[in-house]
């Protein structure tokens, strides 16, 4: 872009007795100069693979969070890449920890969490209405574009939604709609709308370890 913007510069020094012969060059420098960046950021962003809710476009850049860029510092790694040696991805998906840790996540920010071959396994041979349940939108989207599965979002895009109430968790579970009960997401924490339910998951049920992610098996309770 630089040089094609150089050649189209000094066309336009060029005397005018000369200027009509050298039109057609330094139109066309200015136009692939023009052009270049656009072609650059389409090329990339479709040549690369996207996974959750918020892709992003462009080519990788070294730090910050701006147009074009992917996403780094916050999370840690850039999107696509799976964020700094040994740090823990953040998100959705168990135990995982929130902004401000070490870990990275795929291209479209957070939802992007990769969902262990166990635990799609599991939820692939689930055979219930909904497969499980998580807090929020973000890890639910992940484990449902992972195994072709119904994940239950509870509390909505942030998890932080009322919605369902416990009442109406726990009568979905009573009637074996649910299977597993993944922890952790956006939002389900001390005073959001859903943290009573994982609360009574947690009274009711024995957590197991699955990949990197905490699960419950809503159709073994412990009492």
């Amino acid at each position: 872009m630089l040089a094609l913007g150089v050649v189209a510069a000094v066309g336009l020094l060029v005397p005018a007795g000369w200027r009509a012969r050298v039109a057609s060059v330094v139109t066309g420098a200015a136009l692939l100069a023009a052009l270049a960046g656009p072609a650059a950021y389409a090329v990339q962003t479709a040549a690369t693979a996207h996974q959750g809710s918020i892709p992003t476009a462009g080519p990788s850049t070294a730090a910050g969070n701006g147009p074009g860029g992917r996403m780094r510092g916050r999370f840690g790694g850039a999107a696509g890449q799976p964020g700094e040696a040994g740090a823990t991805p953040p998100g959705p998906l168990g135990s995982q920890g929130g902004a401000g840790q070490a870990g990275g996540f795929g291209m479209g920010g957070p939802g992007g969490e990769q969902v262990s071959t166990e635990l799609a396994d599991m939820l692939t041979s689930a055979g219930t209405r909904w497969a499980a349940a998580t807090m929020g939108s973000q890890g639910a989207s992940s484990m449902m574009l992972r195994t072709g599965t119904a994940v239950m979002a509870i509390g909505g895009f942030t998890g932080s939604d009322p919605s369902p109430t416990l009442e109406q968790f726990e009568a979905y579970v009573a009637a074996g709609e649910i299977h597993y009960f993944v922890a952790g997401g956006m939002g389900g924490g001390p005073g959001r709308g859903n943290s009573e339910i994982t609360q009574w998951v947690q009274q009711h049920f024995t957590a197991q370890t699955i990949g990197n992610q905490t699960v419950y098996d809503l159709t073994a309770p412990t009492s």
